[in-house]
């Protein structure tokens, strides 16, 4: 029987994005080591595809509902560890209590491995997640940023660790989709076109793109922006686009699985986040060859390097917005910008290499 690895992701999948995959090619990596994969998520995943490729693989989906009352969730979770005596547990993105529950749980059924990984920059005014995570064999941050937001809340430093996550496959641009997907989102052939991935959460800071946009729109009449990632039918931003003036110029892809083609369709990243642990998004927009303006937040720094693969800016409006001018009017660099970002991207952001290192280093 081949030993369990059972992923405690706390997640809705809404579409086959960066993690999904990440979590498919992992999956495959330890089937290779000898285990067998088990994942859980709190709904059934959207992607077909997506659930099809983890068939294939041989993983097993577990739909456990963490998120509601949490004497009923804890039994749940009791539950499923004792059924299935994983011999290590990888958590992504838990709700506390399950944090504080896993290291009792984990040595009473012989798990040999309790891991963290770490996809978001943790509040120092959580003193609780201190407590619990000290209990676990490692924590791995996705960014040094994450790291250093672990080690401000004393969390033990000889179990930290970063790792940076990936993408797979080889990335080119493509000049059909770029006019196909233009041609479907009603984009002019002629259009500057600046796009940024993110769901429809204020920590993303579409609305800071939005403002700044608002702000440079009349002077750069070519410029749109593409939105990938926001349901228009269920956000209330597009009504927001449309109250400064922006609605005409500003399309919404939608929530896609493999989002990142539409980025065939773009001249220039934008990540406007308010917080970030690292980006998918912005390897996506590496990996075509994009120039990146991002804002200066957690992970983000890591990925762009001032001056030579993009642009750091303060995520503010106003910040955005003068960074925005000066890039707009700079064209003549972005080639350069985009080579370079790709190079990096190759150097330190591809998923295969990670994937192996993270399997040979950790379980």
């Amino acid at each position: 029987m081949k030993r369990v690895i059972l992923h405690l992701t706390g997640m809705h999948s809404l579409k086959y994005g960066g993690v999904e995959r990440y979590l498919l090619e992992l999956a495959k990596s330890s089937a290779r080591h000898g285990y067998r994969t088990i994942i859980q998520y709190e709904s059934y995943p959207r992607s077909t595809a997506y659930v099809q490729e983890l068939t294939d693989a041989g993983c097993e989906l577990v739909i456990l509902e963490t998120g509601s009352s949490v004497m009923k969730s804890t039994l749940s979770v009791v539950g499923l560890i004792r059924s299935i005596k994983p011999e290590i547990i990888q958590t992504h993105f838990v709700r506390g209590y399950i944090y504080i529950l896993l290291p009792l749980l984990a040595r009473l059924v012989g798990t040999r491995k309790l891991l963290a990984l770490i996809h978001s920059v943790q509040d120092n005014r959580r003193a609780w997640r201190r407590f619990a995570l000290n209990h676990f064999d490692q924590i791995i941050g996705v960014s040094r940023g994450v790291v250093a937001s672990l080690l401000a809340i004393k969390t033990k430093p000889e179990i930290v660790s970063h790792h940076y996550l990936g993408l797979f496959g080889e990335r080119t641009r493509s000049q059909k989709d770029r006019e196909s997907f233009r041609n479907m989102l009603g984009i002019p052939r002629n259009a500057i076109v600046i796009a940024c991935i993110a769901f429809d959460s204020p920590i993303k800071g579409v609305d800071i793109l939005l403002d700044a946009f608002a702000e440079i729109s009349k002077q750069f009449p070519l410029a749109h922006l593409l939105s990938i990632g926001i349901d228009p039918l269920q956000s209330s931003l597009p009504r927001v686009a449309e109250h400064l003036g922006i609605g005409k110029c500003t399309h919404w892809a939608g929530l896609l699985d493999e989002g990142w083609k539409y980025l065939n369709a773009a001249d220039l990243y934008v990540q406007p986040s308010r917080s970030e642990a690292i980006s998918f998004a912005v390897m996506e927009a590496m990996s075509l060859r994009l120039p990146v303006i991002a804002t200066r937040v957690g992970g983000l720094p890591e990925i762009v390097v001032e001056n030579e693969t993009g642009y750091l800016v303060a995520p503010t409006p106003l910040a955005l917005a003068e960074v925005l001018r000066a890039t707009l009017r700079r064209q003549q660099e972005w080639k350069t910008l985009g080579e370079a970002a790709f190079l990096r991207y190759r150097t330190h952001f591809k998923g295969e290499s990670s994937v192996q290192a993270f399997v040979e280093t950790y379980y």
